[in-house]
This record gives structure tokens, C-alpha cells and sequence, in this order.
């Protein structure tokens, strides 16, 4: 009796030493890690998945396990709801995309849906022209979407909603928006011919 005892003892001790704290590791915010929560009954609880996803992994991290740790937030709600990759520990907030996509950069809309679903803004930009920022040339090509040039892929944002109801970078500034544009060019054209016939009479 004694000896079972010892034993189960000794097996509680060994599970406590073995415990590892993944909340760091998963969670942006590490207090809102949720490691027995189960998603699915087959697939067991956070910790669980992460034992067997970290294992043999010393310092699991976003380096050697992003992919994991991102669908520990996304896909298994480690993280809590709404399960978002904005949860996981490895997400990178994107560029500010908003000013070189939208004339109005406070209307820019990062999680409006592209492609029926296949993307959100921002990712369709990061997707689209990867590691630069959005600009209106007409003749450079988006490296992942050859028929697009990258006033195109800014054409099919707008297009999508990303700038909701405001318009596009691209746009150029309308004629009626440039202060006494036509009065300045008439009066210009008025002043030169005066000064060429005040000549003339002149000579």
C-alpha cells in the first residue's frame, strides 16, 4: 500500500516538472492562452497539441513553429475568440498600406474581403506585390498576378471596396478642384494677346 502510494506521488511529481507553460509561446497575449480548451475532441487540448507539435523542439518559437502557433489562435482558439491571427504570438501587424491605396487614408478597409473571399485588402496586397508598397504605374506588373500592372492591382481594391466609398490614390485631382484653374488659363491667354498687340501698335 505504502509503495503504491510513494509511486503515485512520485508520478504527480514528474507530471508537474514535466508541465511546460505555452501561453508565451502561443498567445500575443499570454493570460489568454486556454491550455485545456478542445476544439475537437480528437484532436485534445491545447496543451496536448502543443506538446505533440513542440516535441523535440528545445525553444519552440516563430521561427521553428509559426505555422502551428498560428492555427493554435486561429483554428483551435488557444487564444480565446474570436480566433484571429491578430491572437497568435508570431502575427506582425502589416504595413500601412492605407495612404497608397486610398486618396483617403482614413477609409482604407484592411479586412474587406478580395476575390470572393480568397483574401482580405491587406493580404491581397501583400500577395500582390510582396515586399513593396502599392503605386499607380501603369506599365510595372505585379509580380504574383502577371496581368495586372500596379495601378491594376490598385483598380481591383478599389473596385472591391477596400477604400469603401472614397477613391483611389490614383485618381488624379479633379479640374474643378484646382482653384481658378480655367479663370487662370483665360486670363493668362487674354494677357499675352494684349501684350502682343500693344507691341505691334507700339512699332
Amino acid at each position: 500500500m505504502k509503495s503504491t502510494i510513494a509511486l503515485t506521488i512520485l508520478a504527480l511529481n514528474a507530471t508537474a516538472v514535466l508541465a511546460v507553460d505555452y501561453s508565451a509561446v502561443i498567445c500575443k497575449d499570454k493570460s489568454q492562452y486556454k491550455k485545456d480548451h478542445t476544439e475537437n475532441a480528437n484532436d485534445g487540448s491545447c496543451d496536448h497539441l502543443a506538446g505533440k507539435s513542440f516535441h523535440g523542439k528545445p525553444t519552440p518559437n516563430c521561427t521553428n513553429s509559426k505555422q502551428f502557433i498560428d492555427l493554435a489562435a486561429t483554428r483551435y482558439a488557444c487564444c480565446g475568440e474570436p480566433k484571429e491571427e491578430e491572437q497568435s504570438a508570431c502575427y506582425v501587424p502589416p504595413p500601412d498600406f492605407s495612404g497608397h491605396v486610398c486618396k483617403d487614408k482614413s477609409k482604407y478597409k484592411g479586412k474587406q474581403s478580395v476575390m470572393d473571399g480568397k483574401f482580405t485588402c491587406d493580404s491581397f496586397v501583400k500577395y500582390a506585390i510582396p515586399n513593396m508598397m502599392p503605386n499607380c504605374s501603369e506599365t510595372v506588373k505585379s509580380p504574383s498576378f502577371g496581368h495586372y500592372t500596379m495601378k491594376g492591382v490598385i483598380d481591383v481594391m478599389l473596385t472591391s471596396g477596400c477604400c469603401g466609398t472614397g477613391k483611389s490614390a490614383c485618381d488624379a485631382l479633379p479640374v474643378d478642384q484646382v482653384p481658378n484653374a480655367g479663370h487662370f488659363t483665360h486670363a493668362s491667354l487674354l494677357a499675352t494677346i494684349l501684350v502682343v498687340v500693344t507691341s505691334m501698335m507700339m512699332c
